[in-house]
């Protein structure tokens, strides 16, 4: 498929205006007798396009060339004609509409599809991440297929058992993250983060008796991102997921087959090679306060699989296969340290450093909120993080811009009476200027979980009815007391339909949610 006039990448907005006409001005003709005829509305040249004809040609005539599928034109027998249109190439939304069929195929819950058709529609998706991955990226309408069904259905079949549906998913992963990563920051670190909790051991490994226990030091056992075994004493006011839903979630790879194993590290090996990736990671992940560290995480993966020792979950190709890739790394290092640096536009070192240290002492102050609120603010008070404690601002700003608060615990100390210039505070972080009162409410239940008790809940809500109407003017509601009983009775609803003690007839209706607003405006 080409596209002339102008670059893929260039324009994108113009170029779906411009194809616009040149679809409206093509139509299908009915009178054909396989349907594959395609004749302008002016109604001339239309042998250009035509199904194949079989019938027999008077002496001395040749028949036009065409392909068996009756679709395709010798445009050198065309191209001479005075009154030949001007041929123009299939245009963006033909290209969209190929590629949303294709991303179709490869949902992992339609039934129509098997899996062979799955692998081929793979296949035909790593060829146009190949030819056309940047491309891909600038635009728009195909870019949001990429980032959002893409990825779903992808990092789904990741997944699978089947090691073919695995080979070709890892393959168009590694594509597609080799030619779009720039606008795929989230679903690279879902990728990555998968692979790593896949590929490092479940439980400790005993050290090889002939190795010097010296070369195991400062090797990780388990991923940063893997959460530790919660201890038996605890706060009580989180619940932590168990292991084993942790796994039937994703959230710790699950178990997969050691033929698995090896593909996953040649995918890892791929990425690896490529000269700036591991900068990237560092950069864009490590050195941010709410991302991962999957460049250590990396790193240590490919350090632990590299002992002979891995082999023991694996296969006997990782080790070797983990060390190439180490080493690859290794050797890009050294290839720029006679390099001049080149500063320009990028981070300065001072700069990734103060981040880097920023973001361990964050999360250590976080760790100790989600224990004890108290204790984990006066840590980050001590080390420069809020400004001052006794201030609710500098409070909610560290607490309304970091995702690593555990959100139950910051839902019940926001909520306590002790607090409440806290709350006051918190809630003017948000601006529900032109939402209505749902869109409002689940803006602010985003960034935390309501508590447990009554009394708690009529706190934030009634903040949250003065907070609302003195940014908004909400619709046929007249005052914060009607915004308070509306608020009260969608929390009500919201909970009653995701019940699942309750059974569907005793679900609320219609009926009897307007129950809930009699005497309100």
């Amino acid at each position: 498929v080409e596209i002339s006039g102008s670059r893929a990448g260039e324009e994108p907005g113009a170029l779906e205006e411009k194809t616009k006409d040149d679809m409206d001005g093509v139509k299908m003709d009915p009178s054909s007798m396989n349907g594959n005829n395609i004749s302008s509305l002016g109604g001339k040249n239309q042998d250009l396009r035509s199904s194949l004809n079989l019938e027999v040609l008077p002496a001395g005539e040749e028949r036009p060339s065409l392909h068996l599928n009756g679709s395709q034109i010798d445009l050198s027998r065309t191209s001479g004609s005075d009154n030949a249109p001007e041929i123009k190439p299939y245009s963006l939304p033909s290209i969209r509409e190929l590629f949303r069929v294709l991303v179709d195929l490869l949902d992992p819950h339609d039934h129509r599809h098997t899996d062979a058709m799955r692998v081929i529609a793979l296949r035909i998706v790593d060829v146009a991440f190949e030819v056309a991955g940047p491309s891909i990226a600038t635009h728009p309408s195909l870019s949001a297929l990429a980032k959002d069904t893409l990825c779903r259905h992808l990092f789904q079949l990741v997944r699978s058992e089947n090691i073919a549906i695995l080979h070709e998913s890892l393959r168009v992963a590694g594509t597609l993250l080799a030619t779009c990563r720039g606008v795929l920051k989230l679903q690279q670190e879902l990728f990555l983060s998968y692979l790593v909790a896949c590929l490092h051991p479940r439980v400790e490994i005993p050290q090889e008796p002939g190795i010097n226990p010296a070369l195991y030091d400062g090797v990780p056992q388990a991923p940063r991102l893997v959460k530790p075994a919660p201890s038996q004493v605890s706060s009580g006011r989180s619940t932590p997921v168990p292991v084993k839903d942790r796994r039937g979630l994703g959230l710790e790879g699950g178990s997969r087959k050691p033929d698995a194993r090896e593909a996953m590290v040649e995918s890892v090996g791929a990425l690896v090679r490529i000269p700036s990736f591991m900068v990237e990671l560092f950069v864009n992940y490590d050195c941010e306060t709410d991302r991962s560290d999957l460049c250590v995480d990396m790193v240590g993966l490919l350090s632990r699989n590299a002992f002979p020792d891995s082999a023991t979950w694996s296969t006997t190709n990782v080790p070797p296969l983990c060390l190439d890739a180490l080493l690859g790394y290794v050797q890009l290092i050294a290839d720029r340290l006679e390099d001049e640096p080149r500063t320009a536009g990028f981070p300065s070192r001072d700069y990734l450093k103060e981040q880097r240290a920023r973001k361990q002492i964050i999360i250590r102050g976080a760790t100790k909120f989600n224990e004890n609120p108290r204790a984990g603010i006066a840590f980050l008070a001590s080390e420069g993080i809020i400004e001052d404690p006794n201030d609710p601002q500098s409070v909610t700003k560290f607490l309304k811009g970091t995702t690593r608060i555990d959100k139950k615990v910051l839902g019940e100390y926001i909520s306590k009476k002790s607090n409440e210039s806290i709350l006051s505070s918190f809630m003017d972080e948000f601006d529900f200027t032109g939402q209505r009162v749902d869109e409002a409410l689940r803006q602010l239940l985003n960034a935390f979980r309501l508590p447990g008790e009554s009394q708690l809940i009529e706190r934030i809500v009634t903040e949250f009815a003065e907070k609302y109407c003195a940014s908004t003017t909400p619709e046929g509601i007249a005052d914060k007391d009607a915004v308070y009983v509306l608020t009260y009775a969608i929390i009500m609803l919201n909970t009653d339909q995701h019940n699942p003690n309750l059974k569907g007839q005793n679900r609320m209706d219609f009926v009897a949610f307007s129950r809930n607003l009699r005497g309100v405006n």
